[in-house]
């Protein structure tokens, strides 16, 4: 009987056991399924991606001087004895204009005395021409007497004639032959004395010419239309030859030196455009033209120069003003073009609309052709229309559902 009792009692304990068992794992299960918690969306913004053509650019600093700068300095020593009033800093001049004029009277008088010594030699020219004319008809006609007188000689020493007949035709053969010297000897001094005379006037018309020449320099002239940028000289001043008196600027001719990082040494071209502006943020004031690339790279400060001419002819660039450049470097085309912030490694997320309506974020690997300080260019990878997650990149995932504003579109 006690047996059967015990029994019952631990028939009674295992089924409420049981049952206790099973109502707790029962109330477990729906404290479990009250406990799951369902996380929100993301809101993030994104750019739609698309194929493009991206300009390199490379900035620089670009120091301003004018092809044409000239320091015109005296030719001649002398006076200023008077001064332009345009002679002044800013003030525009043509070429060839007047500008300085120094005390010419040495220089004229150096021309009247030459001039004059000229004139005498020319007198003395013409003297000479006419004595060696009168010289040059005479000589052939005394050596035609003197061959006169031989024939004659020689008929008489034929026909015997008397002592003093051949005497007489001896001494006209020696008159005959004296007088051929002497106009022989007179022609060989007139040749002399013209080669005297020749060198003379040659001197004398270097006299008159750097005469000529000093009195044209003592009037000092603009080189070419310009501006005047300095002026040295005034009126009553002693001036030297190379002495500067002032100095002109063809303003509307402007080179600028831009100096590059090294690491772009091999990336600029010839002919490569440049923008120019006042600062980084200022608009394109004037675009230019690369002409000349420096071949070397400066150690010290790790830069090398290239050389911009502007295009436009009115530029008003000021000589020695220094601005912000843009350089072009390589064109790449048909690429991606991801901003920096948008990164994960080599990766990028990217919202993807799924059948249940829901954006939900894909993670996608980027082929990586150049990487900026702002941006990476992507040859493949993403694909146009991709909707680029910009913005809480920290806060997502592969598969992670998302709420997408894109950027272009939204108004705060």
């Amino acid at each position: 009987m006690k047996k059967a009792i015990t029994s019952l009692v631990l028939v009674i304990l295992v089924l409420g056991g049981a049952k206790l068992g099973s109502d707790f794992l029962a109330s477990y299960q729906k404290k479990k399924e009250k406990s799951k918690v369902i996380l929100p969306a993301t809101t993030l913004f994104v750019q739609s991606l698309k194929r493009e053509n991206f300009q390199e650019r490379f900035p620089g600093y670009a120091k301003a001087r004018s092809m044409q700068q000239t320091d015109v300095s005296a030719e001649v020593t002398g006076l200023v004895v008077w001064v332009s009033e345009k002679l002044k800093v800013g003030q525009e001049v043509e070429e060839g204009e007047v500008l300085v004029r120094l005390d010419d009277r040495d220089f004229q008088e150096a021309i009247l005395m030459a001039q004059a010594d000229l004139a005498k030699i020319f007198v003395s020219q013409k003297k000479q021409e006419m004595e060696w004319r009168n010289i040059s008809q005479q000589l052939p006609l005394m050596q035609e007497t003197l061959k006169i007188a031989k024939r004659e000689l020689t008929r008489l020493t034929e026909v015997a004639a008397s002592s003093k007949d051949i005497d007489s035709q001896y001494i006209q053969i020696s008159e005959r032959n004296r007088n051929i010297m002497e106009l022989q000897g007179k022609l060989k001094i007139i040749k002399m004395e013209n080669k005297s005379i020749i060198a003379e006037k040659k001197r004398l018309d270097s006299i008159l010419a750097t005469a000529k020449n000093n009195l044209s320099r003592s009037a000092i002239h603009a080189p070419y239309k310009g501006d005047i940028s300095a002026v040295y000289v005034e009126k009553g001043t002693h001036v030297t030859i190379g002495a500067a008196l002032f100095q002109v600027v063809d303003a509307k001719k402007i080179e600028l030196s831009i100096a590059l990082g090294s690491s772009h040494f091999h990336e600029i071209n010839k002919g490569a455009l440049v923008e120019i502006k006042a600062d980084s943020q200022s608009p394109t004031l004037w675009k230019g033209e690369v002409v000349r690339i420096a071949p070397i790279v400066d150690s010290k400060n790790r830069t090398f120069k290239v050389f911009c001419e502007i295009l436009e002819e009115d530029s008003l660039v000021a000589p020695g003003a220094v601005y912000f450049a843009l350089v072009n470097g390589k064109l790449y085309e048909d690429v991606f073009v991801i901003p920096r912030m948008a990164l994960v490694e080599e990766s990028v997320f990217v919202a993807n609309l799924a059948e249940d309506k829901e954006m939900y974020i894909q993670k996608k690997n980027l082929e990586i052709t150049r990487w900026k300080s702002e941006v990476v260019i992507a040859s493949s990878g993403v694909e146009d229309g991709d909707l680029l997650a910009i913005t809480n990149l920290e806060e997502i995932a592969q598969g992670s559902k998302v709420i997408a504003i894109n950027k272009e579109e939204y108004t705060p």
